[in-house]
């Protein structure tokens, strides 16, 4: 009976320590995207970039851009470059809503020919559209941090959720 007993013991050990099927996770591959942002404060411009970003939990997303264009400084137009780190919070990433709501927070180093280069806090906001097919999910963002900005934001699919 001992023996026994200890046999179930080591059994029902492994049956704990071995995933089912059902709880492997699901491989989170690096989600693409590209962006189009509009610099409304200080002066205006236009900035292109592209990025990626990982899931990190089902709620969280960090990812980095690296983007480039072009903003009004003094009387003229100077060349920015800006390098972006940020962490996501989905409030839907499963999609079980049309649209996603997220918020998140992070830093940045912006660099404007004939400035110094700047690091900033970043705070940004916003709504990502419904998938449609295959086609890359579009979402809309507003950022603050080095002034204020609008972008256009389009993201490669994830197999699962957002």
């Amino acid at each position: 009976m001992h023996a026994a007993s200890r046999l179930r013991r080591v059994g029902l050990a492994l049956m704990l320590a071995t995933p089912l099927a059902a709880q492997a996770p699901v491989r989170a591959l690096p989600q693409r995207e590209t962006r189009l942002d509009a610099v409304v404060t200080p002066g205006g411009g236009v900035l292109a970039g592209v990025g990626v970003n990982r899931r990190f939990g089902w709620y969280a997303r960090g990812g980095a851009t690296l983007s480039v264009g072009a903003v009004r400084a003094g009387d003229g137009w100077a060349a920015m470059q800006r390098v972006e780190v940020v962490s996501r919070f989905l409030f839907d990433p499963f999609g079980e809503h049309r649209r996603g709501v997220y918020g998140g927070a992070g830093v940045a180093v912006r660099h404007l020919a004939g400035d110094v280069t700047r690091p900033e806090l970043v705070l940004v906001a916003g709504v990502e559209g419904p998938r449609v097919g295959s086609a890359p999910i579009p979402s809309v963002e507003v950022s603050l941090g080095g002034g204020l900005r609008i972008g256009m934001v389009l993201r490669r699919q994830r197999p699962v959720g957002r």
